[in-house]
């Protein structure tokens, strides 16, 4: 019987793990594409520097490393109830998507002549996007587990 106790929270601990990290990775994702955006926006033929390219990058391998291994794993989510604190989550959750999918709308669906985007950099935000997609229902997977 304790060896179940370790095993779970070890198991709880885990899905901590992973799911910090993924935060990590979305807040250095979101951090960096309101940089680049903020670029784009004050001077569309500026070339960015290649940290924040790299960055995102990094942040996107990271993020889908963990949400990947924690879809396979499946560690037991937290067994605390809190409505408030789940709606919050919830609400979060929407909050993180609403940005990069505005970034989206302004790149590929209000497209203008003077915000031309080389190919690289449409890939790299549509990666981004998937990962923030993933992170997202993590989020709701949680706000749903502590609603009850």
């Amino acid at each position: 019987m304790p060896s179940d106790g370790i095993q779970s929270a070890r198991g709880r601990w885990s899905y901590f793990a992973l799911f910090g990290v993924q935060t990590i990775g979305a807040v250095v994702l979101i951090w960096t594409g309101l940089f680049l955006y903020r670029q784009v926006l004050a001077d569309p033929s500026h070339e960015p520097e290649l940290w924040p390219i790299v960055g995102s990058l990094s942040s996107i391998a990271v993020m889908q490393i963990c949400y990947w291994v924690s879809y396979r794993v499946r560690p037991p989510l937290p067994r605390f109830q809190n409505a408030p604190l789940g709606h919050a989550i919830l609400f979060l959750a929407r909050m993180v998507y609403v940005l990069p999918t505005s970034v989206f709308g302004f790149v590929f669906i209000a497209r203008r002549p003077e915000f031309e985007i080389p190919v690289f950099r449409c890939l790299v935000l549509l990666l981004g996007l998937f990962a923030l997609f993933c992170y997202v229902r993590e989020l709701e997977r949680l706000g749903r587990v502590f609603t009850g």
